[in-house]
């Protein structure tokens, strides 16, 4: 009789250990699936949508959440590209370009001023000044 039992339990605890076994199986495929879906999803955006997000956003005045609503992107997205034009206007003006400047006159020679007035990326009104 106890070796009955024994082989009983021995059977009883091999089937459980397999149930276990698979079970575990199961959760570890589908942690991995979800995984997977949660995955980011990256959208490419043509650079015309970019360009006009950036002169909605400039030149426009419009909020950059609305701007992205109004042609159909994220707005993390809308903002990224908004930042890396900005830094390579930045970057621009950096490399040798200056915004303003003066120079003493001397003696009788004539002075040449150039006002530029620039908006985004577009140059307004350009203006020259003999002194």
């Amino acid at each position: 009789m106890t070796q009955l039992q024994k082989m009983d339990s021995r059977l009883v605890s091999e089937f459980e250990n397999d149930i276990k076994g698979s079970q575990s199986a199961i959760r570890n495929a589908q942690c991995h699936q979800i995984f997977q879906g949660r995955g980011k999803k990256y959208m490419k955006i043509k650079q015309d949508t970019k360009q006009q997000l950036y002169c909605m956003v400039q030149k426009q005045g419009m909020k950059i959440k609305d701007a992205a609503l109004k042609l159909g992107i994220k707005y993390a997205t809308a903002k990224t590209i908004i930042f890396h034009q900005r830094q390579k206007r930045k970057a621009k003006r950096k490399c040798g370009e200056r915004m303003c400047g003066y120079t003493r006159k001397y003696g009788q020679r004539s002075s040449r001023l150039e006002i530029i007035s620039i908006i985004g990326s577009e140059v307004v009104h350009k203006q020259d000044y003999n002194l």
